[in-house]
């Protein structure tokens, strides 16, 4: 394997929170400390907030990074405030010391031409939040997406590289490949994605073999492609 294919495979796996095989494979490449070294307890610490923000426990999270409060990192904090109303909100917990309507007094209510701080209020006037015109704010997608700005976050404090040149380089490529069929064949249905075309790759020298690979299920090419995974 090349060098450069080292390096994108070594800045996926330390993106996505795989200490020990970025470790590994920085071993195996022959890095020096401070090239792709890796500090596998600093990537577990930032694995284990990243999984906490994933499973809505937000104030677990917010424990534990200590650098939320600073000026630069104002609006992951504003974020992370308001995902901690909205698992309030899902789990029902409204009334009381530690539940949404004190939350909202506390960290809501600063900005009344926020918009969102609006509509995140208006929640607890619905019974069934999750069905009502505001209910996108309720979905659990939205964790992955705070899950990966913390990891961002985290990334650029420890002076990695944020972006995952690996998946960067997939998305070009499926860009352009659809680019290119749509000039080539326009009679052909659906998009080109890595996924089906390394199912199909597997499944042709199976073939040759005498041996059929199995093609993908859909949860694992999600699971493949998946730029938010920390697991």
């Amino acid at each position: 394997m090349s060098h450069s294919m080292h390096a994108l495979v070594f800045s996926y796996l330390l993106h996505h929170c795989h200490g020990e095989s970025a470790a590994a494979l920085g071993r195996a490449m022959g890095a020096r400390k401070g090239s792709s070294h890796v500090d596998v307890d600093r990537v577990r610490v930032r694995k284990d907030i990243c999984l906490a923000v994933r499973r809505g426990d937000i104030e677990g999270a917010m424990s534990r990074m200590d650098f939320i409060s600073r000026h630069d990192h104002r609006d992951l904090c504003q974020n992370m405030r308001y995902q901690q109303f909205i698992e309030l909100i899902r789990d029902r917990n409204i009334d009381g010391e530690h539940g949404a309507l004190e939350y909202a007094r506390k960290w809501l209510c600063g900005d009344s031409s926020d918009t969102r701080e609006q509509d995140l209020v208006t929640l607890l006037a619905f019974e069934n939040p999750e069905q009502s015109p505001l209910g996108y704010w309720m979905k659990k997608e939205r964790r992955l997406f705070l899950a990966e700005e913390v990891n961002q976050a985290m990334l650029k404090m420890e002076g990695i590289e944020e972006e995952d040149r690996l998946q960067r380089l997939v998305e070009h490529i499926t860009v352009a490949m659809n680019t290119v069929g749509e000039d080539v064949d326009e009679d052909e249905e659906g998009e080109w994605n890595i996924a089906d075309f390394l199912s199909e790759r597997l499944r042709s020298n199976g073939a040759a073999k005498g041996t059929v690979s199995p093609r993908p299920s859909p949860t694992v090419e999600a699971d493949i492609m998946s730029v938010s995974d920390v697991d």
